[in-house]
């Protein structure tokens, strides 16, 4: 916590890790863990479901098995259809549902993560590993080893967000929204400009409370005549967290169904973010499911204590 205190408090980035690891463990290139690389013991033949979260800080990762094949299954708990790779990129707090099959001949393989970033800023550039190990009787081959003082903040569409003073669930079903937020947030920039800003130090990730789709992303500025006609609208990726391209763009769609008459439920305030709270200097905004014409479809009264945020 003392890490992600100073750079909340100063606006700088975090101190550059370690290490990253694999279940807890650096691997086999680094002395400490020399002796506890994890292991995952496999039966030939068999086909495994791996469930895999990149919890890094801030770095994409790329993630594989020496000699295996990977077929992506399903990303952020939806399925989507299957894609067999050699390795897959994961972005912080993205989690996918990969099959391997123990095909190969039995022995030793390197499970290996390591980081992507097309940056200048320093970042950890090392390589975290473990063991995909094959059961039975053989003499197994250990695969080979090698060896400024101001504060930013944001916009979007020219707009900076600005923590409010309370909930803004709360105050959209008390009718405070003049107090607290406005209604006239713009549905495209009022001023244009280039976007990208030729950016050389920042990947932006941003999240959203539900789950949705990802039908379309590309480098440089988006143009509205030519990129949607691209878009991907028969198996786009159901997603909760993406990877934004450095200076460029992505297009997402949901269905506002939060609550919906099958599931009632208080959420319908969705805060949309890069995923690093020191970001959160402009750079968020939210969007309200306004209430439906039921009461299954608009929101629940607060109960009789609601707990106030913690203002430390």
């Amino acid at each position: 916590m003392e890490v992600i205190t100073d750079a909340l408090t100063t606006g700088a980035d975090p101190n550059i890790s370690d290490a990253y690891t694999i279940n807890g463990e650096p691997g086999d290139l680094y002395d400490c863990s020399n002796e506890t690389t994890y292991h995952l013991a496999v039966k030939y033949g068999k086909t495994y479901l791996l469930r895999i979260i990149n919890a890094i800080l801030n770095e994409e990762t790329f993630f594989g098995i020496a000699d295996h094949n990977l077929t992506v299954v399903g990303t952020d708990g939806a399925y989507v259809k299957p894609v067999t790779v050699d390795y897959i990129v994961i972005t912080p707090g993205q989690t996918m549902d990969v099959l391997v099959t123990a095909n190969k001949a039995p022995s030793y393989y390197y499970i290996a993560g390591s980081p992507f970033a097309d940056t200048v800023v320093p970042f950890d550039n090392t390589t975290t590993t473990a063991i995909f190990e094959y059961k039975g009787n053989y003499t197994p081959h250990h695969p080979f080893r090698t060896s400024n003082g101001d504060r930013l903040s944001a916009s979007l569409n020219n707009v900076s967000f600005d923590a409010p003073s309370m909930s803004i669930l709360q105050a959209y079903y008390w009718n405070l929204s003049k107090d607290v937020y406005t209604t006239d947030f713009p549905e495209k920039p009022p001023t244009y400009f280039d976007f990208t800003g030729n950016v050389d130090n920042i990947t932006l990730y941003t999240s959203l409370g539900p789950s949705f789709y990802l039908v379309g992303k590309n480098k440089g500025n988006f143009d509205n005549a030519t990129d949607p006609l691209k878009y991907n609208l028969i198996d786009p990726p159901e997603v909760n967290t993406i990877g934004l391209p450095k200076n460029g763009w992505a297009a997402i769609r949901f269905y506002a169904d939060n609550p919906d008459e099958n599931v009632p439920s208080i959420f319908r305030v969705w805060f949309m973010h890069c995923h690093l709270e020191r970001h959160s200097r402009g750079m968020d905004t939210v969007l309200i499911v306004k209430n439906g014409g039921t009461k299954a479809t608009s929101i629940r009264p607060p109960p009789a204590y609601m707990p106030p945020c913690s203002k430390s």
